[in-house]
């Protein structure tokens, strides 16, 4: 996990076309996308389970988008 963190994250802004586009999933890989926000405390309490699904799965045929 301690890896995992140093690693840079890539924050980026998207359009309609790319959510459009993120939708249609060219890659053909299981997609989990997730909505959230910082002041969502539900949002806060779910997430640190979503990281450890993308870590167990991130080698797989499996892409997470947050």
């Amino acid at each position: 996990m301690e890896e995992w963190l140093k690693q840079p994250v890539k924050v980026e802004s998207v359009s309609d076309d790319g959510l459009k586009a993120l939708r249609a999933n060219p890659t053909g890989k299981f997609l989990l996308v997730n909505f959230w926000a910082t002041w969502c405390v539900p949002c806060q309490r779910e997430y640190p389970a979503l990281l450890q699904t993308y870590l167990w799965y991130r080698s797989r045929n499996f892409d997470f988008v947050s």
